[in-house]
């Protein structure tokens, strides 16, 4: 089942009042951040700020409205996916990993080097000389090479019960 594409709160009124404020602050940073020209900043942001706050006010209120017309209709399969969809709708993704030395790293292809690393040295590291290998899915025979390493025997054990 696919997410709901819900609606949203930011409009044409919001888009308005964000670029206005965008090109405020381009100002700034084009000229030497005037008190005038930061105070124009200031202005819009203060106007943005409002109108995204309203119009997330009313976004909400709608919303719960929608819900509490849908107790009212005993849709209550519905209603308990939008409690749930209301309920967990912004989840804090973080992508900011540790790399080999501990040092964090957040760019996304650093990231993905890492873990191809991470699970090259898992899967092939140098532990054997020679592959393990299975006969079959259901007996618990398993051929492996020559070890240099004898502490894997506990790993092989656990190899034995799949």
């Amino acid at each position: 089942m696919e997410p709901k594409n819900k609606g949203t709160q930011f409009d044409a009124e919001c888009q308005v009042a964000t670029e206005d404020k965008n090109k405020a602050y381009k100002k700034i940073q084009q000229g030497y951040g005037t008190r005038s020209l930061i105070e124009e900043y200031n202005e819009k942001r203060g106007k943005d700020k409002t109108i995204h706050k309203r119009k997330k006010k009313e976004w909400m209120n709608m919303e719960l409205e929608n819900m509490q017309l849908l107790r009212k209709q005993h849709e209550f399969r519905t209603y308990y996916e939008e409690i749930n969809m209301a309920r967990k709708q912004f989840k804090l993704r973080v992508n900011m990993f540790r790399n080999e030395n501990g040092s964090l790293i957040s760019n996304r292809q650093e990231i993905i080097d890492r873990w191809v690393r991470y699970f090259d040295k898992l899967l092939n590291g140098n532990k054997y000389n020679e592959c393990v290998t299975f006969t079959s899915k259901r007996s618990n025979q398993i051929s492996k090479g020559k070890t240099q390493d004898t502490t894997d025997a506990p790993l092989l054990g656990k190899l034995k019960q799949y």
